[in-house]
């Protein structure tokens, strides 16, 4: 963690670095800042406010906005971030305490890493870092350090108990459940290359089980087997989305035509909470993550 601090991000390990790939082409700034803008006493500066409008300020002006628009969005978004570094200061994985605390940073981390290159050793990203992606990078680690500690803190608020992943797994079973479902389908395929007397035969042998020049076989497959790639996609979402009982559309198949009855569809509910557990325990750990930033931001006090 203390790779967060501030000598931390200077590190050119591989392992230290979460890289965003922001473009480094920088929109016009407009760095003049609100008068005596202060966010919890914190007196934005200028290469603060720039940092801000280089973020924001291009959606802005697409919409229509003035300068003091821009300048407010800037704000805006420097609050959120004033407040992800809050938050991961409680947890103990930073030190930074405002945006200019990171900006202050890039020419070291910039002289580090090229004085790196010139020894010979291999650099991950950029060389040299713009502001723009050297900023949303630290962002990017400080966010990643305090999920991470948030695993084994002890504050009720970051813990996300056995209890709770089982609670979102039941609210939302139907869209956990994939991973675990079976289909039992009926095939029917015929070698007869005209599609007007495949469909004919295809649905005689639905109807009575057999028929002259059909196949017809009971097929199991698993949702993994699905989604490997070896069945047309366009099969793949009528057989996720048919009822039981329908069946698809007549589609070309081994130098023939074929269509596929679902019989049955089966979910065991265990083996995908098994299979989903820590991907939705994942989830609500970001959802408290979030919920922290968005309280320490609704406690922050905005003065002009």
């Amino acid at each position: 963690m203390r790779a967060l601090r501030r000598r931390g991000l200077v590190a050119s390990s591989a392992a230290a670095l979460i890289l965003v790939a922001a473009a480094a082409v920088a929109v016009p700034l407009v760095t003049s800042a609100p008068a005596h803008a202060e966010i919890d006493g914190i007196a934005l500066r200028d290469d603060e406010v720039a940092i801000g409008v280089d973020r924001t300020g291009r959606a802005v002006e697409q919409a229509g906005g003035d300068a003091a628009d821009v300048n407010a969005a800037a704000v805006d978004a420097l609050r959120d971030d004033i407040a992800l570094l809050q938050v991961a200061r409680d947890l103990g994985v930073t030190d930074l305490e405002r945006p200019g605390d990171i900006l202050h940073l890039l020419d070291e981390v910039n002289d580090s890493r090229a004085e790196a290159q010139r020894a010979g050793e291999v650099i991950y990203g950029p060389v040299e870092y713009s502001a723009r992606t050297f900023y949303s990078k630290a962002l990017a680690d400080v966010r990643e350090a305090a999920l991470v500690a948030m695993r084994s803190s002890t504050e009720p608020r970051s813990q996300v108990s056995d209890a709770d992943v089982r609670a979102r797994f039941d609210e939302e079973a139907g869209d956990w459940a994939s991973a675990a479902t079976t289909f039992t389908l009926t095939q029917v395929w015929t070698a007869e290359t005209d599609r007007a007397a495949a469909a004919t035969v295809l649905s005689t042998a639905l109807a009575e089980g057999v028929a002259t020049g059909a196949r017809v076989e009971t097929v199991v497959v698993t949702e993994d087997e699905l989604s490997g790639g070896m069945w047309n996609p366009d099969t793949v979402d009528a057989l996720r989305s048919a009822e039981v009982g329908t069946t698809t559309e007549l589609e070309p198949a081994q130098a023939g035509w074929a269509v596929y009855r679902v019989d049955s569809r089966s979910t065991d509910a265990e083996a995908a909470f098994d299979h989903y557990r820590e991907r939705i325990r994942d989830v609500l750990r970001e959802e408290r993550l979030d919920t922290a930033i968005a309280d320490a931001r609704a406690e922050q006090h905005l003065s002009d």
